[in-house]
């Protein structure tokens, strides 16, 4: 190999022997500055644009295991709407409360669970109509029976004609079988007031 001297750099200077040098420093530096400006911003980006993809796919998968299940939800509501018929729940007249008892029985019977009191807190004739004109009446019911027997016998009283709600209810276990708890309910019965009732 020749060696270079001083004297040979002015001729390296001059004609075609620059510019391999040239292009090859102009490459390295176009190199590094697409590096540093474009390359690395665009994979920070890349990055956070891929877990926002993965998030996106993660929400569209459950969205249509929802759609999936969108014909069998309408189904099950044009169902429940088909067993709702608001003719159904009728406020008893203050007469009749011996039916109410008889639902109660038959709940009961229905549910397996049995019952050892059903009574009025109070006596129906010393009730006064509430502002919107109907009794108000506090029965008390205990029952005793399998948590889920007790459980059934609620829902079965609550399908009847009766119009009530559940005002309290307290389940204990049973000190004799270990199986079967001691329920004791109070049921807000609505009435409508008998004929004879002197106005308020």
């Amino acid at each position: 190999m020749a060696e270079l001297k001083l004297s040979d750099i002015p001729g390296l200077l001059k004609g075609d022997k620059l510019k391999p040098i040239l292009i090859g420093v102009g490459a390295a530096m176009a190199l590094f500055v697409w590096f540093q400006v474009l390359f690395i911003p665009r994979s920070a980006n890349l990055r956070e644009v891929g877990q926002k993809v993965r998030t996106m796919a993660q929400d569209l998968k459950v969205l249509k295991e929802k759609i999936k299940k969108l014909p069998q939800m309408e189904k099950e509501l044009e169902q429940m709407a088909g067993q709702y018929d608001p003719k159904m729940v009728t406020m008893l007249p203050e007469e009749q409360l011996p039916e109410f008892f008889q639902l109660i029985t038959q709940a009961a019977r229905t549910a397996d669970v049995r019952l050892s009191n059903i009574k009025p807190v109070m006596e129906v004739s010393g009730l006064s109509p509430s502002p919107s004109g109907f009794l108000e009446l506090p029965v008390r019911v205990d029952a005793s029976g399998g948590y889920h027997n007790i459980g059934r016998f609620l829902d079965v009283l609550e399908s009847s004609k009766a119009l009530f709600r559940v005002y309290q209810i307290k389940i204990e276990p049973s000190d004799h079988d270990m199986w079967h708890h001691e329920a004791n309910i109070v049921l807000w019965v609505y009435l409508f007031p008998g004929g004879d009732r002197p106005k308020s």
